[in-house]
């Protein structure tokens, strides 16, 4: 698992330059033909225990951790099949907040937010793997 620790941090790095220099869409398209390069396919363990390092990296380092940097990471780290999810919430009429959230769906789970209403969200783009 250390390969694959160290290739997470290299990829948190690449993907926060990413951010800055590409579009958007060029990016999510780019992410979703990578995944980690491991010899045995990702149980449901190890994408736990790499969301959690994901995560922990994103908190010590780059100090403004978001779901939506965590959900292209693990998008972009993860075998098939897995969705990435980014909504709005439904209330942004009534209220003068406008809030968004990404989350990604793998394993018959929800990851990032888990614990969020997703139902107040309203789904503006999904990409799958």
């Amino acid at each position: 698992m250390t390969l694959v620790y160290s290739e997470i941090l290299v990829r948190i790095f690449a993907l926060e330059m990413a951010l800055i220099f590409l579009p958007f869409q060029r990016l999510v398209k780019y992410l979703g033909r990578g995944r980690l390069w491991t010899r045995s396919p990702l149980t449901e363990k190890d994408f736990r225990q790499i969301r959690w390092f994901a995560a922990g990296i994103e908190r010590r380092l780059l100090r403004k951790p978001t779901c939506l940097r965590t959900g292209l990471i693990l998008f972009w780290i993860s075998p098939s099949p897995i969705k990435l999810k980014i909504g709005v919430s439904e209330h942004r009429f009534t209220s003068k907040t406008f809030e968004t959230h990404a989350w990604v769906e793998a394993y018959g789970q929800t990851y990032i937010g888990e614990g969020l209403d997703l139902k107040q969200y309203a789904t503006l783009l999904t990409v799958e793997k």
